[in-house]
């Protein structure tokens, strides 16, 4: 927060304007006689000559109302607003002519603390009418009884609106008098800060400053367009609001707030002053404007004023007009009571409670302060006048009205449509990109872990280049926002990224573009946007996986257990069937899931396993992972590995350096897409902030790019622009150190249990088949007697066939083999008298 230089003046002491005073002329001796009562306002303001009309008819209603004989009498004299004139009048009226009581306009700060002294002395009460007066004034003045209602919760409402519209910095523009720096600017900035907002800058101006176009001008060079402007002097809030317009900063996205100060004196404005205000929203004292007792008020006052005043075209009494006329109700009324000194007169006053017009007047005994007011009014100038808006109160917010069974809402937008400076009819943003700034200057890791998210480097000419995923999620953020937002992307070379976060909050650097954490600890004192990549820490182990022997993969997927048949020529077809299914089903579904699932069976380790097992783990030694896996999840400091490099990770897992990595996971999806032979995640996810981008505390420009990258988010282009990053590198087992990639090809090795099993079983086949033959091959080789002929066989059952035994020669003999026919009545006969045993089985078996 900026505070402009506040121009000095001194202030005349007390001492000085008594001495004065000696030499002042006093009131002729015909107005002591009759003077009970003595006003001292300025007739040449507004608020002064309603305080006059005010206090005359309050006198004269209440000898009407109370019948007496004897009533008060009320002489109010001019102070022409000069400090000098007020003091002497005072002291006149107290001193010379015996007045029961005093009341005083609204005066400056330091002229009531000067009549209040000399209340003090000649122990005749003060009652003032203006609210600026310091609360110290109790102890030291006790005569000094303040009669205008305490404005300080204002400032609440004030804040009210800035929090309804979520304007983030304001500007506070106010006149350097005493009341406004000791009383009400302390007020304004703890509400403004409660609001969630903050001062940008201080501009005080002096009453009577000449020229106060530069002191403007210093705030159109700055991006806040939010104004308060707090002024007691007409005069100078006229110069404001026509400088302010001529130097085009009340135009559209600028906002306008007047406090109670300028607006409760709005009407004392002519047409053409009131024009150049055209969207100010201003906060007002509030009065009930009901019954039958302000009807009559209202009524008799513009009469009156209206005679007293012929010139002025409003007639309207304000606020001025009805706490001035409760103060001298309530003085009438104690009064009337007989009182015989200042002391009691005093008492009884601080003792009433009744109904006043501007509301319950109740006094605090120790203070003497009258009850604070909690519900203002809201206005809006458009054109040449203004309308009401509605009301704020305190505790329950904006409303239409103030009725018993009213709505309330934070929300100002209950209150409909607002004219806002320049006629938008969209909400101003309340900042604007001055023209005359400096790109704003951007903060990027000059070295970083991970270079895929900001990688600094220079071409051949010395030239800067920035690139990375951050880079072009930023890019893309600022092609979004509806204006144009110049900047420079400036490396920083700082040991860690809190300490390039901390120089946002130290003003060096606008902003931190970065794969940059979101954590409770920065957001003291920068503000972060939406996350653009994913939160959450995860832990990264390296296994190598486990596999059943190649030879025989193919039995796993498979549970039945098929039988073997008695026969033979069965078998062997169903083996080579058994075959042909399994070399098709390898590249299907089954075999498939369980080759990469035999990938995935590591070892389960968890962050307890670790810790008791003292295990050392890595992490990124810039990050605040450190200190989270010290302070969170418990680790020793001695076990923790800081890495400074992602292509330091995965040789530091397999050689069993650290036995795990905890990583941001949007690191997690890097390196799994660079190295995914031998790194798995395991465990759970941890909850901690994703990567966003720094900025300070109540920056204009964070709406708006969180707004942005919520778009990028919803319409798939982080999804892209993280998919280019994470594609760009193509998942290599030489790149983690080792790896077995062939174990997830099927080669012939992969079969070799297969053809072992085949050739058993077609071995065992033709040894069963023999093993079912041997008797005829008993027969064949050790033959009975028998006759050359033999009758003829006996045909073969239906579904059987027959089989003919070969001829069998011997060294000397041809062999002839005749097969079966059907049509021949007689088989030929064969000759196995000469074969022997050797010839015999040398012959291949007949075909089945």
């Amino acid at each position: 927060m900026q505070r402009e230089e506040r121009h000095k003046r001194p202030c005349p002491s007390l001492s000085f304007f008594l001495l004065i005073l000696s030499f002042l002329p006093i009131l002729s001796s015909t107005q002591a006689s009759s003077l009970g009562l003595g006003g001292i306002v300025d007739y040449g303001s507004r608020e002064g000559r309603e305080e006059k009309v005010a206090m005359e008819m309050a006198i004269d209603d209440f000898c009407a109302h109370s019948g007496r004989s004897c009533c008060p009498t009320l002489l109010v004299n001019d102070s022409q607003g000069d400090p000098l004139q007020t003091a002497f009048l005072a002291s006149s009226i107290a001193k010379d002519h015996n007045a029961r009581a005093i009341f005083l306009g609204t005066e400056s700060r330091q002229i009531t603390l000067i009549v209040a002294e000399l209340g003090n002395k000649y122990q005749v009460p003060v009652l003032s009418l203006a609210n600026q007066a310091p609360n110290r004034a109790s102890y030291h003045l006790p005569f000094l009884v303040k009669a205008a209602r305490s404005q300080h919760a204002e400032m609440k409402a004030v804040a009210a609106i800035i929090r309804s519209w979520q304007w983030q910095k304001v500007n506070v523009i106010y006149e350097d008098i005493g009341s406004a720096v000791a009383g009400i600017i302390p007020h304004l900035m703890d509400a403004i800060q409660d609001a969630g907002s903050e001062i940008s800058t201080l501009l005080s101006l002096p009453t009577f400053q000449p020229n106060i176009s530069e002191k403007l001008e210093s705030l159109k060079s700055k991006q806040c367009r939010v104004f308060i402007v707090h002024a007691n002097s007409i005069t100078l809030v006229s110069k404001i609001f026509k400088e302010a317009k001529k130097l085009g900063i009340m135009e559209a996205n600028s906002v306008w707030i007047t406090t109670t100060s300028i607006t409760n004196r709005i009407d004392s404005l002519d047409a053409s002053a009131i024009s150049t205000m055209e969207g100010v929203i201003g906060v007002g004292s509030y009065f009930p404007e009901s019954g039958k007792r302000f009807e009559r008020f209202h009524s008799k006052f513009i009469l009156k004023y209206g005679l007293q005043y012929p010139h002025e075209k409003n007639l309207e009494p304000g606020i001025f007009a009805v706490q001035a006329y409760d103060a001298a109700w309530a003085v009438a009324i104690a009064l009337a009571s007989n009182v015989t000194s200042g002391k009691e007169l005093l008492d009884r006053i601080l003792q009433h409670n009744f109904s006043g017009l501007s509301g319950r007047i109740r006094f605090n005994f120790s203070t003497k302060l009258l009850d604070p007011a909690h519900t203002f009014e809201i206005i809006n100038v458009g054109g040449r006048s203004y309308r009401e808006l509605g009301f704020w109160s305190e505790g329950l917010g904006f409303s239409t009205s103030v009725d018993k069974g009213s709505n309330y809402s934070t929300s100002m937008r209950i209150l409909g449509q607002v004219v806002w400076p320049g006629r938008p009819w969209t909400v101003p943003r309340g900042w604007e990109v001055a023209k005359s700034s400096k790109p704003l200057r951007i903060a990027v890791p000059a070295k970083t872990t991970f270079t895929e998210f900001v990688n600094v480097k220079y071409d051949a000419e010395g030239n800067q280049i920035v690139v990375g995923h951050a880079i072009d999620v930023f890019k893309a953020t600022v092609k979004l926002l509806p204006y144009d937002l110049p900047y420079e992307l400036v490396p920083f070379s700082g040991p860690s990224y809190d300490s390039m976060v901390q120089q946002v909050a130290l003003e060096v650097f606008d902003g931190v573009v970065a794969d940059t954490a979101i954590i409770a600890n920065r957001c003291s004192y920068v503000e972060f946007s939406q996350p653009y990549a994913d939160s959450g820490l995860q832990m990264l182990i390296y296994f190598k996986p486990k596999r059943p022997g190649r030879a025989w993969l193919f039995l796993k997927p498979f549970t039945a257990r098929p039988k073997l048949s008695v026969n033979s020529s069965r078998i062997a077809l169903i083996v080579w069937l058994f075959i042909g299914l399994v070399i098709t089903t390898s590249y299907t579904a089954s075999l498939t899931t369980l080759l990469t699932v035999q990938q995935l069976e590591p070892a389960k380790v968890d962050i307890e396993t670790l810790k008791k097992m003292n295990a050392k783990v890595g992490c990124d030694g810039n990050s605040f992972v450190v200190k989270y896996l010290e302070e969170a999840l418990g680790f020793r400091s001695e076990n923790i590995v800081k890495i400074r490099t992602g292509e330091e990770y995965p040789p530091a897992l397999e050689s069993g350096k650290i036995s795990a990595a905890f990583l941001e996971v949007p690191y997690v999806k890097l390196l799994l897409s660079k190295y995914c032979s031998n790194l798995i995640t395991s465990g759970p996810t941890l909850k901690v902030g994703g990567f966003g981008f720094a900025f300070p505390r109540s920056s204009p420009y964070l709406a708006d790019i969180s707004h942005a990258i919520l778009t990028l988010a919803e319409d798939g282009t982080l999804l892209k622009l993280e998919k280019a990053m994470l594609d760009s590198h193509k998942c290599s087992s030489s790149s983690s150190g080792s790896g077995d990639e062939s174990g997830r090809r099927l080669d012939i090795d992969s079969y070799l249990g297969l053809f072992i099993i085949t050739a058993v079983t077609s071995s065992l086949a033709l040894f069963f088949y023999f093993f079912s033959r041997r008797e005829e091959v008993q027969q064949c080789i050790n033959p009975k007697s028998q006759d050359i002929e033999s009758p003829a066989p006996e045909r073969p059952p239906d579904g059987q066939a027959s089989v003919e035994m070969p001829a069998l020669h011997g060294d000397r003999q041809e062999a002839n083999d005749h097969g079966g026919n059907a049509g021949q009545s007689r088989p030929e006969i064969l000759d196995l008298g000469t074969h022997d045993e050797e010839n015999y089985l040398a012959t291949p078996p007949p075909r089945l």
